[in-house]
């Protein structure tokens, strides 16, 4: 099963520990393949900023918008992923099967 992210809620004023969190949680608990969701012209900011923020670990690949399949969480309907809402995003994740 793949989860998803917006590459809008990697970068502020989302909190690069909170997004590690989820995307550790969802890789090692629930054995998900998270993906970065981001248009071709930013992946290379995207990747940039997750790597010198060290936050790139669990992270599987860089794809296309709307190319694969999976849980989604839209930059749309999260503005920002902070240790406020992790807890939300967790619970959401832990829901899968």
């Amino acid at each position: 099963m793949n989860l998803i992210i917006s590459c809008e809620l990697t970068a502020p004023p989302s909190e690069i520990g909170a997004f590690r969190n989820l995307t550790h949680y969802a890789t090692v608990f629930k054995k998900m393949d998270c993906l970065v969701e981001s248009d071709p012209d930013t992946v290379d900011f995207y990747y940039h900023w997750l790597k010198q923020n060290y936050a790139y670990d669990f992270v599987k690949q860089f794809v296309n918008k709307r190319e694969v399949t999976g849980i989604r969480l839209n930059y749309d309907r999260i503005k920002r992923l902070t240790f406020n809402n992790l807890g939300e995003m967790i619970f959401i994740v832990s829901m899968v099967r």
